[in-house]
């Protein structure tokens, strides 16, 4: 998975992250905020797209970590229980 600190690093990074993270509360502001910055929309499609795939990719491997059961997880499914001990469904 990609750190925080490599996400963040420039403003479309912290898109990304926002994306990857809290999808519902990305807004015109932030696509303003980047045409600001001197990104184009094909460079803001291509980092929603690309972090929103990594996210969802992500969040399926944690479930199928979860379907396969404790002693069959992948090397790519290590971090799923590590990043959800916070998570909660009201959230």
């Amino acid at each position: 998975p990609i750190s925080e600190r490599t996400y963040s690093s420039s403003p479309l990074g912290a898109f990304a992250q926002k994306v990857a993270e809290h999808a519902f509360k990305v807004n015109d502001e932030d696509i303003q905020e980047l045409h600001r910055a001197h990104y184009s929309d094909d460079q803001i499609f291509e980092a929603a797209v690309s972090a929103a795939l990594g996210a969802g990719l992500y969040r399926l491997e944690c479930v199928l970590t979860v379907l396969r059961g404790p002693y069959r997880s992948t090397e790519h499914s290590e971090g799923c229980f590590q990043r959800s001990k916070s998570f909660s469904w009201s959230s």
